[in-house]
Formats: structure tokens, sequence, C-alpha cells
């Protein structure tokens, strides 16, 4: 007979990853008297029992300054390199002994420096204690390094140089800890940015003792990750924020009550925060003086919170998805944590249907479940036609460059002839097409835009070209499309309130009773609008968002780091209003990508072409799931990377990059969307699954609400698996698809 409960033993089995753990609040009381009686440090009790209850509270903690209180006798014996390398020896041990397969410890450098060692001296401790324990335990163990709130900004910019030069050794992210009421985190903002400009990932501790605008102000400090963010329900912007970044939480419950962030377990939200779409990663923070294990966490999430087996199995995932390590080395963890875990459950009779019902997720690891060997089978061969028949989505399809060319040319023939002399001469549509189809495609580019915006000004023309985008995107099966327009270049008869409104009104009016979903994009072309003009539309924005517009982009030009100032203060006013930022980053160097990513609080990145240059921030973007967006005939890519043996999209594909597709410009290429993939697959040697994955990456990249994102990926996953099966497809998943 099967259970449908796990036992804290079996819990204990189960592979883990351990994300929020303080080296100082992991520490046994018998060492921490052994270390004393070395060092002639004098202790409050040389009695192990009352030691091991000064450095431990209880659930009924009554406040943050008690729970604190257990630190101060740990760190009186940290000051010796010595005692760093054994503590995290054995805190490793531990953490192994209780199921835990991977483990970020986190410490700060700066309170072990009372007897005179350097940050580099005391990182280098904690290194050793790496290292002995990567080669004699099994676990692989990475060090957090820690700045303090409350310390000055000089400190923890020194911290943050010290931390990034060990990025190869064992060194993974940059925390900041302290107390949040009174210290915000963009008075560190200088050791923020020297972090993340060198590609190291970022956890800051918010929303604990403070409310939801303390993690909000960790997100405007580049965080990756938030240490608790308990409080972040309680204000839904930066709930849904979080959610839609795919942000992870590292939740620690049992020092929640502790430090009197929730009253009582009861009141947790972990349950209701893991429903609404939150990646929660259940996590100890200090093991020794909250008295609890991680196995013993994730026991309070079945038997206080009713997670089931399946969802206990999911929030082990997330702990490993958001390991602060790279992609490769995240799907290794994810793949043998499950592996094992599977034999584990059907070792103890675990029921395991809920895991087979949730097939689909483990899937997209190139699992099955349960696990078993399928021979390879040979799939047939891509074709147009079966592009054809797949749903797609769009994620830039921009206004200039997208209207169909028959309706280009009558616009023209309607001009008057004062306004017609002003425009090149085409006598037919031929001669419109023989001048829009140049070999030299950035003078294409040019003329055939400068030529679509002197014919879209009136407002029977934009609404004319509006239909006839979606009209050939409904009929290529677009599904969800964003548009992407720039409101300020077609107001020589219309404001730009105006125009946005013939726009939004002209897409209700087509998608009402259709299968289609389509949304707006504001856009700045960076080389044709002043710093100004891009905050007015940025302010178009804001003021239209909920109301069919869903983000901004940057577009033909990217922001160099000098130039990045001017336009500083409208990122900020975007992000603090919510509107999902694109820029256009990576045509000349990986700068302007840390810029857009770092300043530019960009989600997206459009080209990004230079990016494989920097092995770092290659592997930023991948473990972070920044998407690239590629027009699938891009010639601007080709000419950025022509030292490349393989092509651009190929080579992010194969790293892992969530890689997504844009028709941009199709109608000066005179190809439909499915001719587009169909040339890219050609180009870079992508099988119909390979494709299959960009369009799902395309549809988890939207500037929509997870969960609307989620319903369209699960559709599309199952109209696609119909559709090959239709066309003789036996095999359909991968270790790279269908990605949450």
């Amino acid at each position: 007979m099967t259970s449908n409960k796990l036992t804290l033993d079996i819990i204990r089995q189960l592979p883990k990853a351990e994300l929020h753990c303080h080296l100082d609040g992991f520490v046994r009381p018998q060492t921490v008297l052994e270390l004393a009686a070395e060092q002639k440090v004098k202790l409050p009790t040389t009695d192990l029992e009352e030691l091991t209850n000064l450095m431990t509270v209880s659930l009924d903690c009554p406040d943050l300054p008690t729970y604190l209180q257990c630190f101060d006798i740990v760190n009186i014996v940290m000051q010796q390199p010595y005692a760093i390398t054994r503590i995290f020896f054995e805190a490793c041990q531990d953490a192994a002994a209780d199921g835990i397969s991977y483990i970020e410890l986190r410490f700060a450098p700066a309170l072990h420096t009372k007897n005179g060692h350097s940050y580099s001296q005391i990182l280098e401790a904690a290194i050793d204690g790496c290292v002995l324990a990567e080669a004699q335990l099994n676990i692989t163990p990475r060090i957090i390094c820690c700045a303090m709130r409350q310390m000055s900004p000089e400190i923890n910019s020194e911290i943050a140089e010290i931390c990034w030069r060990y990025r190869h050794r064992y060194v993974v992210g940059f925390d900041l800890a302290g107390p949040e009421f009174g210290f915000p985190p963009q008075k560190h903002v200088k050791a923020f940015r020297t972090i993340r400009q060198k590609s190291l990932s970022v956890t800051i501790h918010a929303g604990e003792a403070f409310g939801a605008e303390s993690v909000n102000l960790a997100l405007a400090c580049s965080a990756q990750r938030i240490g608790h963010g308990t409080r972040v329900v309680e204000d839904e912007r930066v709930l849904n924020e979080v959610i839609d970044r795919r942000i992870p939480l590292e939740i620690c419950m049992s020092s929640n009550v502790q430090t009197k962030a929730v009253k009582t377990l009861d009141d947790h939200p972990v349950k209701a925060m893991f429903n609404k779409g939150v990646r929660t990663c259940i996590c100890t923070d200090n093991p020794t003086v909250s008295g609890v294990t991680l196995s013993g966490e994730y026991l309070i999430l079945q038997d206080k919170f009713d997670f089931t087996i399946p969802e206990i199995m999911k929030v082990i995932d997330y702990g490993f998805r958001a390991a602060f390590v790279p992609e490769g080395m995240i799907k290794r963890l994810r793949v043998e944590a499950f592996v094992k875990a599977m034999h584990v459950l059907q070792e103890n009779n675990i029921d395991i249907s809920g895991i087979i019902e949730c097939s689909d997720y483990y899937a997209r690891l190139g699992l099955t479940v349960p696990p078993k060997f399928v021979p390879p089978v040979q799939n047939p061969p891509l074709t147009l036609a079966l592009l054809q028949e797949l749903p797609k989505c769009d994620l830039d399809c921009r206004f200039l460059g997208s209207v169909p060319l028959p309706l280009l040319f009558k616009f023209y023939q309607e001009l008057p002839d004062e306004e017609k002399s002003k425009l090149p001469k085409f006598t037919t549509l031929e001669d419109m097409n023989q001048f829009i189809f140049n070999e030299d495609e950035s003078l294409m580019h040019t003329k055939s835009k400068n030529l679509a915006l002197a014919l879209l000004q009136t407002e029977e023309n934009i609404r004319d070209g509006v239909r006839g985008i979606l009209n050939d995107a409904y009929v290529d099966k677009v599904v969800y499309m964003e548009f992407t327009c720039c409101p300020i270049i077609h107001t020589k008869h219309l404001t730009a309130d105006q125009f946005i409104e013939c726009v939004l009104d002209e897409i209700h009016k087509f998608t009402e009773g259709k299968n289609m979903v389509v949304k707006v994009v504001l856009n700045s072309n960076i080389s044709r609008l002043t710093p100004l003009q891009v905050q007015s539309v940025a302010e178009l924005c804001v003021k239209y968002q909920g109301k069919g517009v869903v983000g901004f982009s940057t577009t033909s030009g990217e922001i160099s780091v000098d130039d990045f100032r001017y336009y500083e203060s409208t990122f900020n006013y975007l992000r603090e209003n919510f509107v999902p930022i694109t820029i256009f980053a990576g045509e000349n160097n990986t700068d302007s990508v840390n810029c857009a990513l770092v300043r530019g609080f960009a989600r997206r990145i459009s080209g990004g072409f230079k990016i494989p240059q920097s092995e770092s921030l290659l592997n930023d973007v991948t473990s972070h799931h920044n998407a690239i967006l590629i027009g699938a005939s891009s010639r601007r890519m080709e000419r950025a990377v022509t030292n490349w043996h393989k092509s651009p999209a190929r080579f992010f594909f194969d790293f892992g990059v969530p890689i997504a597709f844009c028709s941009i410009h199709h109608t000066f290429y005179n190809m439909t969307r499915s001719q587009q993939l169909f040339e890219l697959a050609q180009q870079s040697g992508f099988d119909a699954l390979n494709i299959i994955s960009i369009i799902d990456n395309s549809f988890a990249s939207m500037n929509m609400h997870y969960q609307f994102a989620n319903k369209y990926q699960a559709m599309f996953h199952d109209e696609s698996i119909k559709i090959l099966k239709q066309n003789g497809y036996t095999r359909f998943m991968n270790a790279t698809f269908f990605k949450e």
C-alpha cells in the first residue's frame, strides 16, 4: 500500500538546495566551546547545554533583538581565518547529513576583522572550507558575500570589489543584510553596480522587518532573489512584479515567526504565495539559532500548510532553479535531484501518481515520470507547412515595417501631388518593391521606414495599416502579438494620444471574437529621438497602462555607457510604475547590455549580438532567464558576429539563452512569420522541436502577468503536440523544452 505522507526521515533522503543560510547562524555549540578555549576567549558559560540554550531561540521568541543576541556569542570566536574554515566545513557536514546537495552559505567579511585580518583573508578562509567540503562530502557548496545595511557605503563598496574578484573561486553572489527600516539599499547602489557590472548575482534581505516597499526598493537595486520577502503580499503590484519577473523568494518560515515578520506559523503566507505562482524556495536562515533543519521546514510545508507531494517536489525544484550558478550546472543539479528523489519515494512506497500527472513539468528537463529509458526515434524533417500550422507568438511587430506593401502603395497613390513630389516616384507596386528590397539592409531600413512614416500620418491610413498588420498576423496563426509603435512620430494630423487611441480601437475591433490577443508596446528610436522625447513616450506608457499598452522598448541603436545617464530618470520612472522594459543593446559591446539590465531594469534584451564575448554575462543572462529578442532574418546580427562559426541564434540556443521570436520589419523582408521561422531553421540547423522551444520561449517572455503567459504556454504545448503527432512525430521533449 502506498502513502501520500512524507516522514522527516524520507524528506532527509530527498536532495535539497539551501539558498539562504547564514554561516554565523549555523555553528555547532561544541565548536564554539572548543574555539573559545583555543583562542582564550571568554564565553558567558562553558556548559554545553547552557551555551546551546543561549545560542538558540524558540518559536515564541519575543522579538528581533532577542533573536540577534545569539550571534554575539558566535562572532566572538569567528575572528580567526582557521575558525571560519572549520565552521564552514562543519556547516556543510551538517547540511549534507540533512540531505542538502547544494548550499549557498552567506556571511559578512566585515564582521570578522576585529583581529586585523583583511577581507581577502577572511574570504579565503571560507573558500578553504568550500574546497574541503566539496572534496570530502556529497555536497556542492558556494559562498555569498554579505554587506550590511547599517555600514557605510564605502565599506560595502570595498566588500563588493573583493567579492567579484573571487567569482571564479566559489563566490556566486552578493547580499545586503541588516536592519531594513531606515537603511534603504539605495545607499549602497555603487556596490550593487560594481557587482552587477561583473555579472555576479544579487540577493537582498527585504520584506521581513519592513513592508512590500522594501522588496520594491530591493528590485530597484537589481536583486535577482529576495531574502525572506514575506511581506510582499501587502502590495499586489509589487507581488505581481515578483511573480512576473520570476524573482525567487528565499522563504524562512520558522525564522520569520521568531523575528516577528509574522506573528505565528498560521499567519505565514507561504501557501498563498506558492498558489499565486511565486517561486518559493524553502530555506532555514540560521539552523542553529532557529533550532531547525531544512528537512524540518519541508515537513512544516506538508503538516502545517497541506502541501502535497507534487507541490513539495516542485518547491524543491524551485530551490535548485534559483541557484546562483551557470545554467548548465542548474540543469544537472535539478536532474540529479529529481532522479534520486523518485527512487527515494518509490523505495518508501510513496504515492507518485500526482507527480506523474505533472509529467509535463519534468519533461522540460528531459525526464520521464517515473524515469525510464526511451530509445531515440528519428522525427520527420521540418517543413514550412508544419510551421504554418503552429500557433505563434510575436513579441515585436513594428508598425513601421509591417504594413503590407499593397496598402503602402495605395496610401502613396492617394497622396496629394504636392506631398507625393517629396517622396520617391513609384508608378507601380513593383517600383515600390524594388525600392524597399534593397540589398543594403541598413539603407533599406532607413529609406523604407522613412517612406512608411510619411504614409502613416492620417487617421484613415493609420487605422487601415493596423488592420492590414493584424490580418496578416491572424492568417499566419499568431495568437499573441506585441504591436510596437512610437506615437510621437505619427503626429502630423493627430496628437500622440489620438494615435494611441486609434491603434487600440482598431486592435479591439479586429480581435473581438477571435482567438488572438494583441497588446501595444510603445517604443523610442534612440537614433531619432532626444532624451526628453523618450521621456514623453514613457509617460504615455504609464498613462495607457492597463488600457492595452503593456511595455516600453528602445530600438534602432544601443545606449552607450556614457549616454545612459541621459535616460536613467526615464527608466527609473518606468520601473516605479511597473512598466516592463525591453532595451536594444549589445550591438557594439557588452557594456551596453550590463547597463540595460542594471540601470535600465530591462526584462528583455533586443539584439544582444555581442553577449557571447563575455562568458560571465552570457552565464548571467542565461541563468536569470533574460529573454533575447531576435528577428529571424537579421542580417544586422550576422554582420555584428562575422567571426562566428555557427549562426548567432544557434549559438544562443545551444548555450541555453532563452531566445524569443520577433517578426520586427517582416514586410521589408517580404516574408511571413512562418517563412521567417523556416529560414531561421535552415540557417541554424534547427529541427521542429528546436523551433517549438523558441516559440515557447516567446510565450514565456511576453509582457503579461505570469498566469496569463502560463495559460498560453499550456495551450501552445497541447496544440503543438497535437500538430506534431498529425505530422508523424513520435518524439516530443528534450531538456530545453517548455520552461516554466
